[in-house]
């Protein structure tokens, strides 16, 4: 250890204790701790443990202290805390799969109510209770219980997101939907609309209106609030310059964001546990309500509205109540894991086997089945498009214009400019419906679907679409024999080349920690800085990684680095792992060295999103 930090006297003066962690200190990506303030703190790595604080600290105090300082944490509950937000950011990725999947049913729901449309209103000529009224009414009643249970989907993904995106200053003002919880959820406003149905009806709702939930934190969290921490830290009698050292150590490294995730997390799950009990009584008087047969017809379908939005909407309350409190208790074992693609199957989440939310919007297209297999049936013996005098032009056609077949269409049957049909043709052609730019070689066989447009993976094509927490994942479930990373915005921000060693560039936290762990990683990039890169990585403490810089100055391709017979083992049974966030790299035909023996053969790959959140 340095003598400044053995030297009780010496760390005691200000100047010299501050001269000696910006030198100790200097070799570090990003600002120096000492700097942070509310401007330039997103300038700091990203952390998720406390391994990167702890370096700071052991740096520049004392082993004595660093050690109380350690103990302070763990009394104060910083560890379950950590816990707490990686729960919570992994929960937040798989809210948005669900949510994700859910809209896209609830768009194919609505092509069906739009397909099926009748008037519900009985005519001398079309009484009441027609085949084709009660067909439509059925669709209706889906449509809207998925409405409600989406929606709820949709604030869980939300609140999710602003607790794991709270800003990492403290003094950094906090999201007032936060604050405003539970009347700021959206599901709010449906209880609200329902009870003013009741109350211009001349019913009395059951329960007052909602309130924005106390804020006053659990006793037995009020230890893990920063505020709290610090006045532990204050309490040791240090000299003022070291007590501030550890409070930016603190913010900067994330320590200070984890405590405002733990409250909040708390908070939100007093505040949503408001809202079961308001829908269940809601439901009751609104079920109660009876409208004669003189009543306006009107009046009976906004009834059955509310009725069904709120029966869809309770269960899924329930359940993200359930899981957040689950989450609030701080669980021995990790309760959900999942990487950040929108649309990556629920099948490479690790979801708790009793997790009911997926299954909600499962059930309902399952149900719906009958009825798509119906419309297909009958668009197939249609004329497409359709001609505007028929009932199904009037139904189809409208102002947005597919741009592969031009014909204008209401928006409901576009996805991405492109229309139902025109989609349906393109899969059955093994084409990606949404970009001319994407080859035949970038669309799965198995799924109909692309790689990137669509953000798929397929276990049989051995190409997983994610960001670099799922690569980790796929490191774990394979135990690939040798990693090859590529550098430029997949390891690195850098961009087309760039040296890292000009502005600020920083590493993905997952690959990095697979750099310092699996002991067989090359990195393979097109990017000619190699000095540069070596000397980067050196000053992220990653040394001895081969680095193999390929395209026209070497006259080579990655291709033939992860084809060499000497990097992949030949015992048949080891897998390789090459990731790239550039789907083309991934299309190189993978027998181009060796043949039908080639090692590629046995080569996994994972298309990493890149820093815009798209692949490239």
């Amino acid at each position: 250890m340095d003598p400044l930090v053995e030297d009780f006297e010496t760390w005691r003066d200000p100047d010299a204790f501050h001269l000696h962690v910006r030198q100790c200190r200097a070799h570090v990506a990003g600002p120096c701790v000492l700097d942070v303030n509310m401007n330039n703190i997103l300038e700091f790595p990203g952390f998720s443990t406390f391994s990167i604080a702890k370096a700071d600290l052991e740096a520049c105090l004392p082993s004595k202290i660093v050690s109380t300082i350690e103990t302070i944490c763990g009394d104060h509950g910083i560890w379950s805390a950590f816990s707490v937000r990686k729960e919570m950011i992994n929960f937040k990725k798989v809210l948005l799969h669900i949510m994700q999947d859910a809209f896209v049913l609830e768009k194919q729901l609505k092509r069906l109510c739009v397909f099926f449309f009748c008037d519900l209103v009985p005519t001398d000529e079309e009484p009441e209770d027609t085949e084709e009224q009660n067909r439509y009414r059925t669709l209706a009643g889906i449509f809207r219980r998925c409405k409600g249970a989406l929606q709820v989907a949709f604030d869980s993904r939300n609140f999710t997101k602003l607790i794991c995106g709270v800003h990492r200053h403290p003094d950094y003002e906090l999201s007032a939907k936060l604050k405003e919880a539970p009347i700021s959820l959206g599901i709010s406003e449906h209880i609200s609309r329902a009870a003013a149905f009741l109350e211009a009806h001349g019913v009395e709702p059951p329960c007052p209106p909602l309130e924005a939930s106390p804020r006053e934190v659990p006793e037995a969290l009020e230890k893990c609030s920063f505020e709290a921490l610090l006045a532990s830290i204050a309490a040791q009698g240090w000299p003022t310059h070291i007590t501030s050292f550890v409070r930016k150590v603190f913010i900067a490294r994330g320590i200070a964001k984890v405590t405002v995730i733990r409250r909040e997390v708390s908070l939100l799950r007093r505040a949503t546990s408001a809202l079961g009990p308001q829908i269940v009584a809601l439901l009751e008087v609104l079920r109660s309500v009876h409208f004669d047969a003189e009543a306006d017809v009107k009046d009976r379908v906004h009834l059955d509205m509310h009725i069904k939005t709120l029966t869809g909407a309770l269960p899924a309350v329930a359940e993200f109540s359930r899981w957040l409190a689950a989450i609030d208790d701080v669980p021995s074992q990790t309760l959900f894991l999942a990487g950040d693609d929108p649309q990556q199957r629920l099948s490479s989440m690790f979801l708790p086997p009793d997790f009911a939310l997926p299954s909600m919007f499962s059930e309902t297209k399952a149900l719906c089945e009958p009825y798509f297999l119906e419309m297909r049936t009958q668009l197939s013996g249609e004329a497409w498009p359709p001609p505007p005098a028929t009932i199904l032009g009037r139904r189809v056609l409208g102002s947005h214009s597919c741009r592969v077949c031009n014909v204008r269409f209401s928006k409901v049957w576009l996805d991405r400019g492109v229309c139902h049909r025109c989609e349906e043709l393109r899969r059955g052609e093994g084409r990606c419906p949404y970009s001319d730019r994407c080859s035949p070689q970038t669309f799965c066989p198995h799924g109909h679907k692309c790689f990137v447009c669509d953000a798929w993976s397929c276990d049989e094509c051995h190409l997983t679409h994610g960001d670099g927490e799922a690569v980790a994942q796929l490191v774990s479930r394979l135990n690939p024999a040798v990693i090859f990373l590529d550098f430029d915005r997949t390891l690195a921000s850098t961009k087309n080349g760039g040296s890292p060693l000009q502005g600020r560039h920083s590493l993905d936290p997952e690959l990095e920690t697979l750099l310092r762990s699996h002991p067989n990683v090359h990195i393979v990039t097109r990017n000619p800085h190699e000095q540069d890169i070596r000397e980067f990585l050196a000053r992220h403490r990653v040394v001895k990684v081969p680095i193999h810089s390929v395209g026209k100055r070497s006259a080579s391709e990655k291709a033939d680095v992860l084809c060499r017979p000497d990097l992949l083992p030949q015992d048949g049974s080891a897998v390789g792992l090459f990731v790239d966030d550039n789907i083309q790299e991934h299309c190189v035909p993978r027998d181009k060295k060796g043949g039908g023996r080639s090692p590629t053969r046995r080569l996994s790959r994972g298309l990493l999103k890149d820093v815009d959140g798209s692949a490239g």
